[in-house]
């Protein structure tokens, strides 16, 4: 039997998240900005709990949720997994990468989830408590449902936390809990200042925006209120599925370490691109990309090795190595206008983003002109959660271009 010791737990946590432990409110809710750690705070509050009621009769059954199933496998199960490991609680954690849950052994668990799959989620029985990351990506009916889940008697309290970037007051957790708050809630606020975990250069990083766009400055650095303003691109709407008929298909990279690498399949059929999300996630080698890759690039039926992969130039020791490893990788010539021409370019048709691409859907949705504290704004983007957006930019330029050459599209540049 384990022998669960939280002498010591305090020191795991920052100073300001360390009550909200004890917090019994419905409705828990994070507000913050950028690497504040009120995602690992939640991770590691639902692992406290089934620690601190180890013993107990009850066992814990616990949803850490994202808006879809694929983004919560890439960010949400191993921000779990990291927790455990930081903790050494491997000995008495089975982890299921498949059904991505997290088993202790005193029976109690944690199963992450995306709400694209709501059957299944309305379907499980038991559960004691809810965390929505990113709650902003939900819908209210999405709230709605959930909290529908946490009634009943149980000998514990039910509780859904939420955690999230306040990137606009027209989004519905604003008018939920901070216009008019529903009772029994309890709201915290941190930002990057309170997170001692954080290393030098990120903070640096998020100071830096202040220069760059004072909107985004003031919701990811001070975590206030934003509005969604001065957005670059109007042109886009959700689509369930990448067409199986479109020519011309190609794979655009944008690399990334300590922020997400971005890939995308990206096709054009007339006068509408169609783009699919196939990665979105840090801490990726070149040589682990690789390794990600390949499989997607084999389940896609319009993808296969000879497929071109546009990527950014400024890395070329890393263009060489996914063609030594039989990748048609190729740099992306960019001169000093090439941003905002990639941009016009887009513009001009409709764009159709598949709706499992929720990391390039996020980015889409905040994707704006930079602009500085007076209001001004420049033409040009803000250099920040555009991962995915530069991935994107670099294949439907190089495709479109391309395609005018050889006399298929003919676009007015």
């Amino acid at each position: 039997m384990a022998t669960i010791d939280l002498t010591h737990a305090k020191s795991m946590f920052n100073d300001p998240f360390y009550p909200m432990l004890w917090d019994e409110s419905n409705y828990l809710v994070f507000r913050g900005g950028a690497g504040s750690g009120k995602s690992e705070f939640c991770v590691a509050k639902l692992i406290f709990r089934i620690l601190s009621d180890w013993d107990k009769p009850f066992k814990h059954r616990f949803l850490a949720l994202k808006k879809t199933l694929p983004y919560a496998r890439r960010t949400v199960f191993p921000l779990i997994q990291t927790v455990i490991e930081r903790w050494g609680l491997e000995a008495i954690v089975t982890v299921n990468k498949t059904h991505m849950t997290f088993t202790f052994s005193n029976g109690s668990e944690i199963w992450v989830m995306g709400l694209d799959d709501s059957e299944k989620v309305k379907s499980i029985e038991g559960v004691t408590g809810i965390w929505m990351e990113e709650a902003t990506e939900f819908a209210i009916d999405d709230f709605a449902q959930l909290d529908i889940r946490m009634r009943g008697q149980i000998d514990t309290y039910y509780q859904i936390m939420l955690s999230f970037n306040p990137v606009s007051t027209l989004k519905w957790v604003y008018r939920e809990f901070f216009s008019n708050p529903r009772p029994d809630t309890t709201t915290h606020f941190s930002t990057y200042k309170d997170n001692r975990f954080l290393d030098e250069k990120y903070h640096a990083k998020l100071e830096d925006l202040v220069n760059r766009d004072f909107m985004k400055y003031r919701v990811y650095c001070l975590g206030e209120w934003g509005s969604l303003e001065n957005i670059i691109y109007d042109n886009w709407e959700r689509v369930s599925s990448f067409p199986s008929d479109v020519d011309n298909v190609v794979i655009g990279c944008d690399f990334g370490y300590t922020h997400p690498c971005g890939v995308v399949m990206l096709g054009c059929d007339g006068k509408t691109i169609y783009v699919k999300e196939l990665i979105h996630r840090d801490k990726l080698t070149v040589t682990r990309l690789c390794q990600v890759l390949k499989p997607l690039i084999d389940t896609e039926p319009l993808l296969n090795m000879a497929t071109r992969i546009y990527c950014d130039d400024s890395r070329p020791e890393g263009i060489a190595q996914m063609r030594e490893e039989g990748f048609n990788a190729l740099a992306v010539a960019k001169g000093r206008s090439s941003v905002r021409e990639g941009i016009d370019l887009i513009k001009q048709y409709k764009l159709m983003l598949t709706k499992g691409s929720q990391g390039l859907i996020n980015e889409i949705q905040e994707y704006k002109w930079k602009e500085d504290k007076d209001g001004v704004v420049y033409d040009e983007p803000v250099k920040l959660n555009d991962d995915g957006m530069d991935a994107m930019r670099y294949a439907a330029f190089m495709l479109l271009r391309r395609k005018s050459q050889l006399g298929c599209v003919f676009i007015d540049m």
